[in-house]
């Protein structure tokens, strides 16, 4: 990314908040916590093939039950207005616009027939259906992305919350996060986040630190995990995608692009992943058995 900084997109009512909320509470705090060592082994290896252009910053993407791609020009790169955009598969054509446009569109995450999209600057979780109508809108403080244990969908804000979305609101579990980016299921009752300059930690639904991993991590954004439950960490500090497998073995799936950011799991197991490559660029990665 350019060097992007997210105070930009923050009206300035938030910066004196922010400073408050980012101070750690004993319950959570980091440095009570020994971090896993962890040891890289280089010997998995992946095919890279590039797909398409795309807007650089895209902080949103996912993949519906049809196999198509949807991402959020965050940064408003192609448009006056942030928007969601599609690209169909195989992924290599060109971007269609959709109707879902507004300020500073960040993360979106499709659960089943409905699309759950972030509003950073409109303070609002809306959800679309299939049709790409509107159905409901929760009020949230800057959200920026989502997770799903399958019954339940979780929204990590920018200033460092993480929340339940329930019938009528948004029960926080969690509010001192430090300049958090994304959030992912780990398929038991706790939630991996990704915070920029820090180590990745895993949260129980209570809130707790359960752990630590000590991985060489400068900006971790996007998280994914495939359906054989490997992790999968885009880190835009060191242009490096990590895998971590369900034993705890590291591999580099690839080092070679600039800045990835967000990374989707499909359902063959390969993965989907916007990079600021040239400007913008999406590839695919694909294990080689």
């Amino acid at each position: 990314m350019k060097n992007i900084v997210l105070f930009d997109l923050i009206r300035s009512r938030y910066l004196l908040y922010s400073l408050s909320v980012f101070a750690f509470s004993p319950a959570l705090s980091q440095s009570t916590k020994q971090a896993d060592s962890i040891t890289i082994n280089n010997s998995a290896r992946y095919k890279i093939t590039e797909l398409a252009r795309i807007p650089s910053g895209v902080m949103g993407m996912d993949i519906d039950q049809d196999g198509v791609l949807y991402l959020s020009d965050t940064y408003s790169r192609l448009d006056n207005e942030s928007r969601i955009y599609t690209l169909n598969p195989p992924y290599t054509g060109t971007l269609a616009m959709t109707a879902i446009e507004g300020q500073s569109l960040a993360g979106l995450m499709w659960h089943g027939d409905l699309l759950y999209t972030a509003f950073l600057n409109k303070d609002e979780v809306v959800i679309y259906d299939r049709d790409l109508e509107f159905q409901v809108a929760w009020p949230a403080p800057s959200p920026i992305n989502f997770t799903s244990d399958g019954r339940t969908i979780f929204v990590l804000t920018y200033f460092g919350e993480i929340g339940a979305l329930t019938r009528s609101r948004i029960r926080m579990f969690v509010n001192d996060l430090q300049n958090p980016f994304d959030i992912q299921f780990t398929g038991h009752e706790s939630i991996w986040v990704s915070q920029k300059g820090m180590k990745l930690t895993e949260i129980g639904y209570e809130g707790d630190i359960l752990r630590m991993l000590d991985l060489p991590l400068k900006e971790p954004r996007g998280l994914a995990m495939d359906d054989h439950g490997c992790l999968f960490i885009a880190d835009a500090g060191t242009d490096t995608i990590y895998c971590i497998d369900p034993e705890g073995s590291v591999s580099v799936v690839t080092s070679a692009y600039k800045s990835p950011i967000c990374i989707v799991s499909l359902p063959n197991g390969d993965l989907l992943i916007n990079t600021d490559q040239d400007g913008g660029l999406l590839i695919r990665a694909s294990r080689v058995r």
